[in-house]
């Protein structure tokens, strides 16, 4: 798997994540994720890592990456330690909230 592939399972995960979620909390969750998006396609990263760190964004992309690190072997494991949280947390408000934000990810 390349690192794109990683981020991209990961953020899968995530996502999951948010859909299982009560719906009384589902909606403030988005509006967090909405938010902590938005910081990202302004060009304000370190907001935008306060910001998730405050909220939960990370907690929620960090147990997603362990979700994924399970099914993987120690070579793919590495890569998918690699993936950027402020990629991966993009593709989630794309996958989850259907919104795309111009900003350029990571390499």
């Amino acid at each position: 798997m390349t690192g794109k592939q990683h981020a991209h399972a990961i953020a899968r995960f995530a996502v999951a994540a948010l859909s299982a979620a009560p719906a009384r909390g589902r909606g403030r969750r988005q509006r967090e994720l909405a938010g902590v998006a938005s910081l990202l396609g302004d060009g304000l990263p370190e907001e935008a890592e306060l910001a998730a760190r405050r909220v939960g964004v990370l907690e929620l992309i960090e147990a997603a990456r362990n979700e994924h690190l399970a099914e993987l072997d120690a070579d793919d494991g590495l890569q998918a330690l690699a993936a950027d949280w402020r990629d991966v947390a993009l593709l989630v408000a794309e996958m989850a909230l259907g919104r795309r934000h111009p900003v350029r990810r990571r390499r």
